[in-house]
């Protein structure tokens, strides 16, 4: 009853036209029942019918109003309750996705790798957490405006989905920075390594080729960090920390495009990078 009262409730909030087909259903249960009960009573007072056969035209009249309610509840009640539906996945999916690129957030990239997890889809495999930040995109929005920058992160987000597979995820996850989660199917983690070297060098090439966007021509650069790690004691602000931190000593370096972690924490130290933004988006 409870869920019922529930229901009621949620379809009464909806718009006027959703009202009236309620009231219309509640007006026709209203009559049917009515009618059923004026049609027993009158077969039996005029004894038209002989008396035991009242109760089975009952029955089938009663039969016949149940039907007819199922079938105005179908026309009412499962349509809305399909767009509700529709609604309630459209807005979880917003919640998850950057409006501009159409690529996930910071959210969504978080309930990915938590459902990875959970499901255990990751397997034995070694993973990679790319953090690419854009050099001179800054400069691109002064210089041209935000429509050409739009763009340039749009075509960015492009670049990123055709280098990787369906399985990886491309996440932007701040204004001109992005996360690419990849599965590789080597449990060799020096044959990981040049695997995401091959990867990151193409990516490299793609990103900092010449974008001519709008009436724009424009150039820009990009500085990759590196995280491999393995499915077990996966902690995503740790890793996502250690990814940035990377990606910032890349971008120090002039003669770098990408770094891996573990050759960033040898080169130098890293309480001299700028402070990792690991915050909700």
């Amino acid at each position: 009853m409870k869920r019922l009262a529930e229901r009621f409730r949620t379809l009464w909030s909806g718009n006027p036209g959703v009202h009236i087909r309620i009231l219309a259903v509640i007006i026709a249960v209203i009559l049917v029942t009515l009618f059923l009960a004026c049609s027993i009573a009158s077969f039996s007072l005029t004894a038209c019918i002989p008396r035991e056969q009242v109760m089975p035209l009952g029955a089938t009249l009663l039969a016949f109003a149940l039907m007819a309610s199922a079938i105005v509840y179908a026309w009412v009640c499962m349509p809305e309750n399909a767009r509700q539906d529709r609604l309630r996945t459209d807005l979880e999916a917003a919640a998850l996705t950057d409006e501009l690129t159409g690529l996930s957030n910071r959210r969504g990239l978080r309930v990915y790798l938590d459902n990875m997890l959970e499901h255990g889809v990751l397997g034995n495999g070694i993973h990679v957490m790319l953090v690419v930040d854009l050099n001179g995109f800054k400069a691109v929005n002064d210089h041209w405006g935000h429509d050409v920058g739009d763009a340039l992160l749009i075509r960015v987000a492009r670049c990123l989905l055709q280098a990787t597979r369906g399985r990886d995820l491309c996440a932007r996850v701040g204004g001109d920075e992005y996360v690419v989660m990849l599965h590789l199917d080597t449990a060799a983690m020096s044959e990981a390594r040049e695997l995401v070297r091959r990867i990151v060098e193409r990516l490299v090439e793609e990103i900092r080729g010449t974008f001519h966007l709008r009436s724009a021509k424009v150039q820009i650069g990009v500085s990759i960090g590196i995280r491999l790690f393995k499915a077990r004691n996966i902690e995503f602000d740790e890793m996502f920390r250690q990814a940035d931190q990377a990606m910032y000593h890349a971008k120090a370096n002039p003669d770098m495009d990408y770094c891996f972690h573990d050759e960033a924490a040898q080169l130098t130290t890293f309480a001299s990078f700028p402070e990792s933004r690991t915050g909700g988006a």
